[in-house]
Parts: structure tokens; sequence; C-alpha cells
């Protein structure tokens, strides 16, 4: 573990659910593995289709490419729950990753692996659109933990239960 701030900063984790949908108002659902396609994002997902919420845009704005695949830490249901008493499911989040154990902001800026897979970290914020699907305004709450972008850098199979290490 890296220090940073004075704070334990987590360097390394594991997948604790994976997660897509088709189309952006739709749920989304769990799934054991996921299949990352680099220049695309998740087989199969709103993103990699051109049918997420905010594609269009994002390719308004040229950064659809970091928004491959989106983490979420497990961490942040939790105190969500224990500091605003509002349960989150793993699917409420809109997020296709959810991760236990590791700081994904330190991860902005820098090469990770998860599973076969390696890809580059972005800085993100929560979007009003999970307010929308869950019906509870929490925007401010999660800014405190609005986890990750991430481009594929290479593509590959990713796991629940698979090792997230940065490694640049």
């Amino acid at each position: 573990m890296n220090k940073l701030n004075n704070e334990v900063v987590r360097s390394k984790g594991t997948i604790a659910g994976l997660h897509r949908t088709p189309r952006a108002m739709l749920p989304m659902r769990s799934f054991p593995e996921l299949r990352l396609i680099e220049g695309k994002g998740v087989e199969g997902d709103r993103y990699s289709t051109g049918e997420g919420y905010l594609t269009e845009k994002l390719a308004g704005l040229g950064v659809t490419d970091n928004r491959h695949l989106t983490l979420f830490e497990e961490e942040a249901l939790q105190m969500v729950l224990n500091e605003h008493g509002i349960a989150l499911s793993m699917e409420d989040h809109r997020r296709n990753v959810t991760t236990r154990g590791i700081d994904l902001p330190s991860l902005a800026g820098k090469q990770f692996r998860i599973g076969e897979a390696i890809l580059l970290g972005f800085a993100t914020t929560p979007c009003k659109h999970i307010e929308e699907m869950v019906g509870k305004r929490i925007v401010p709450i999660l800014m405190k933990s609005p986890g990750l972008n991430a481009r594929i850098i290479k593509p590959g199979v990713i796991r629940v239960g698979d090792s997230i290490e940065a490694i640049s």
C-alpha cells in the first residue's frame, strides 16, 4: 500500500461484480465474465454498441475512447448505506465493474491490469442518469467516490474474482 496525503491508498483489489446492459434505460444485468474489445468496450454493452445514454454527448466532446469500461468501488456502496441510509445494489450504480479493495481514483492516468486485459484509467464524475434510474438524489453523495472510466489497451476476458493492479 502507498500513502498519499496521509491516507492509505489501496493499490490492489479484485472484481466483486460485472455488469452490462444493451441500452441506457434498461436495467444492468450481472455476469460472471465480460469480454473487452479494444476500441469498442464491453461486448454487448450500451457504450460498445452506441446505445449509451451519454454516447452522443461524449462523441461531440471527443471522449468516447475513455469510456470503454466503467468501474465503481464496492466500498462506495457501503459508504452510501452507512452515511446516508441509501441501499444500492451493484447493478444500481450503472458501471460495468464493481471493485473491492482498490482506490480507483489512484488509477487515473495509469495503466492497470484486470484478468487478461490492460486498461488506462481516466477520472470521472457520477452522472445524473443514475438518479433517474434509482429515483434518489445521490450524485452529490457519490462525488466522494465517483469511480473510474477506462480505455482498453489490451483486450481480453475479465471475470468476477480477478485481481486488479496498477502496472504503471
